[in-house]
């Protein structure tokens, strides 16, 4: 009778006991692990734990919740949708000049060659990513697709060299300087995740023809559709001294404004 009861008193301890975690990797189709991530924590919640790696999870949990990701994970692993990505920068000091151009003007007649030197020798020249209704541009992508907007100029620098007879030689080469940025969009359900890759580039200091370049990288969220305040920028005023007597500026300081806004194309 005793071993009985020692019997039934282990089976009900057995029964109290939670379910024993289990440990799967779940192989993604089209996302990777890294983007879905927050999303399966929250289902999975205090329950376990959720990694991510290239495009896997890789999840600790018991097999109900596990099986409850997956339901989740089939509605949202699916293949990349094409959108339109839009991009307001919005220049507050509202300066125009001679010298604004589009990106494919400015990198097919002033990034030439230093024996080809464009019609503008000397000056430097303002360019951006083609856009439509003033400062608004517009960019068709597939889901995690990652696109590049650029506005920056072409800059003169100048060297001087010798020639096989010793006698010294100016040289002048068009280098640009690129200020943008490189957009991924991720859309889980009704809202957009956007990872921005931010690149500045500059001259190193005075008298030098040295480029520095600078990246940084944030992840900005909001619903499809709607616009997302990203940054406000402040370029100052400035004016180096270029190789040579020939002098350079990017002609004073522009307040910009950057949101985007991401739709899902039909």
């Amino acid at each position: 009778m005793a071993i009985l009861r020692s019997i039934l008193a282990g089976l009900a301890l057995i029964a109290s006991l939670p379910l024993q975690a289990a440990t799967e990797v779940i192989t993604l189709d089209f996302r990777l692990g890294e983007h879905l991530l927050p999303v399966a924590q929250s289902v999975i919640g205090n329950q376990g734990t959720v990694t991510a790696h290239e495009n896997q999870l890789i999840v600790n949990a018991p097999p109900e919740a596990i099986a409850g990701l997956r339901d989740v994970l089939r509605q949202l692993d699916k293949e990349p949708r094409r959108l339109l990505i839009s991009v307001d920068t919005q220049d507050r000091s509202a300066r125009t000049h001679s010298d604004y151009r589009t990106l494919d003007d400015a990198t097919t007649a002033d990034m030439g060659q230093a024996d080809q030197p464009p019609p503008t020798q000397g000056r430097s020249i303002r360019y951006q990513t083609q856009g439509n209704d003033g400062g608004i541009r517009r960019i068709q992508t597939l889901e995690g697709q990652p696109v590049m907007i650029q506005t920056g100029q072409v800059i003169p620098l100048e060297s001087t060299t010798t020639d096989a007879y010793g006698r010294p030689q100016r040289e002048t080469r068009y280098q640009p300087l690129v200020n943008g940025f490189q957009a991924t969009a991720q859309v889980i359900g009704n809202r957009v995740e956007v990872t921005l890759e931010t690149r500045r580039d500059s001259l190193a200091g005075q008298q030098t023809n040295r480029i520095e370049t600078r990246d940084s990288s944030t992840r900005v969220s909001g619903n499809l559709g709607e616009w997302i305040s990203v940054a406000e920028v402040d370029e100052e005023a400035d004016s180096r001294q270029v190789s040579g007597s020939r002098r350079y500026s990017t002609e004073g300081p522009r307040n910009l404004s950057l949101r985007l806004k991401v739709d899902i194309l039909q």
